[in-house]
């Protein structure tokens, strides 16, 4: 830090003969005052201006998570921007060039209104694509729950944000209130797709041994049809391999793929 240093009069120094040295002290004074202004514009308003060549913060015994600056407008950097711990952004940010991340990116839309992921690029992926409701998750759905007779409808909107929607048919007995064995499925989202499969299937010895989903919202006038889905204790795995995978656009849910066991017992009709 630049120092001013100044000549010392003694009390017994004659002021007429320290002119010099007085006017050489107050001039020393005047150039460092003007310097400051040239870094701290004290003119500027409102407010005032700051121009350095290198600024340090110091926290000083704030934790490092403390918030000790505040820029209340827009800030410019021309050159790199560091940031040593988490970055925490609350409105929109804007890239103009290349984003690189080293480690993991979690969209979680807890935000007001949820959130979209949209490319409107080509996308690829060097590793594995995963969708994690097929794993876990998606919507469980027990057609007993809902209102009807054998032909329910599910909600509009039931499968919005959903990939995978598992059909629990255990409480299924054929007699009302518990005789559903066909669903129309809601309206997706243009580009949905959802995957559908067994996740208990009826209990053994009910007389139905089918399940359908009607052609109400299907691009096609064929229904889906899960043939053969009684359970016995050792059909019960292959029950489960029975899954059709649909995608939505303007014509209503198409069907993508449909996976049979293989076994001649359990299929899937579209």
């Amino acid at each position: 830090m630049a120092n001013i240093t100044i000549t010392e009069l003694l009390g017994g120094d004659n002021i007429a003969g320290s002119r010099i040295t007085i006017n050489d002290n107050f001039k020393k004074i005047t150039n460092a005052i003007n310097t400051i202004e040239g870094r701290l514009d004290t003119s500027f308003n409102p407010g005032g201006a700051l121009n350095v060549g290198n600024a340090i913060i110091k926290k000083y015994t704030n934790p490092a998570s403390a918030q000790i600056f505040t820029c209340e407008a827009t800030g410019l950097f021309q050159g790199n921007l560091n940031v040593a711990l988490s970055l925490g952004v609350t409105q929109s940010i804007t890239v103009a060039q290349n984003l690189t991340v080293n480690k993991n990116i979690t969209f979680d839309g807890t935000a007001v209104g949820g959130g979209t992921l949209t490319s409107a690029v080509p996308s690829t992926f060097s590793n594995e694509f995963r969708i994690s409701q097929l794993g876990t998750g998606g919507l469980l759905l027990d057609p007993q729950n809902l209102t009807g007779g054998t032909t329910r409808t599910m909600a509009p909107g039931t499968l919005g944000g959903k990939s995978v929607l598992r059909l629990d048919l255990s409480n299924y007995t054929g007699s009302a209130p518990t005789n559903c064995d066909t669903i129309n499925l809601p309206q997706g989202t243009l580009g949905q797709i959802v995957t559908i499969f067994i996740q208990t299937p009826i209990t053994a010895g009910i007389a139905s041994s089918s399940f359908t989903i009607s052609n109400a919202n299907l691009a096609t006038s064929s229904a889906i049809v899960f043939s053969a889905i009684t359970s016995t204790a050792f059909e019960n795995v292959d029950v489960k391999k029975l899954a059709v995978t649909l995608f939505y656009d303007n014509s209503g849910w198409r069907v993508i793929s449909a996976a049979n066991p293989g076994d001649g017992v359990y299929s899937i009709a579209y």
